[in-house]
């Protein structure tokens, strides 16, 4: 439930988001999209069951690596909204409001990994948040390079077409 409200704050962002429209019509191919979707999603479980691995190797119960992996998992599910919205690396595109949604939902996901309430997630030091922080930012680079390649590779087997934005 924490998961899908934080993820929504990020996805409502994407409402004020800088979008430009292509300079010609271009037609629904899905084959690239899923194809990068697959190596994108593929790299994403992998850097979180490497932060799992590491954090239960180094966390004092199975529930600090619960919250570490929430953590995670929250991050680079916020993160990955800014790799989505294009084909090129992320930095190619100004954010617009994600900034604002992205920043809400983390300092949410890192106060309630921090002193979280209740008894489903134990919480955890501020250094090992600061450790996920890190990590879920080396996952989501990875991530949008993997990506990032991904399409160019695509595009250059012919699988996919540049017609390019207005500007």
């Amino acid at each position: 439930c924490v998961s899908c409200a934080l993820n929504d704050i990020v996805v409502v962002g994407a409402a004020y988001d800088h979008a430009s429209p292509s300079r010609l019509p271009e037609r629904f191919r899905l084959a690239p999209d899923v194809v990068a979707c697959a190596a994108s999603g593929a790299t994403a479980c992998a850097s979180s069951l490497a932060c799992l691995v590491v954090a239960a190797s180094t966390a004092k119960t199975y529930g600090e690596a619960q919250t570490c992996a929430f953590l995670k998992l929250i991050l680079t599910d916020a993160m990955t909204v800014f790799s989505a919205r294009t084909r090129e690396s992320f930095v190619s595109r100004r954010p617009g409001g994600l900034v604002a949604a992205f920043a809400l939902a983390a300092v949410v996901a890192c106060a309630a990994a921090n002193a979280w309430p209740l008894a489903e997630l134990t919480p955890t030091s501020p250094a090992r948040v600061s450790f996920v922080i890190s990590f879920a930012m080396v996952s989501f680079l990875a991530q949008d390079f993997v990506k990032t390649t991904t399409y160019r590779a695509l595009a250059r087997a012919g699988w996919s077409e540049n017609v390019g934005v207005v500007t």
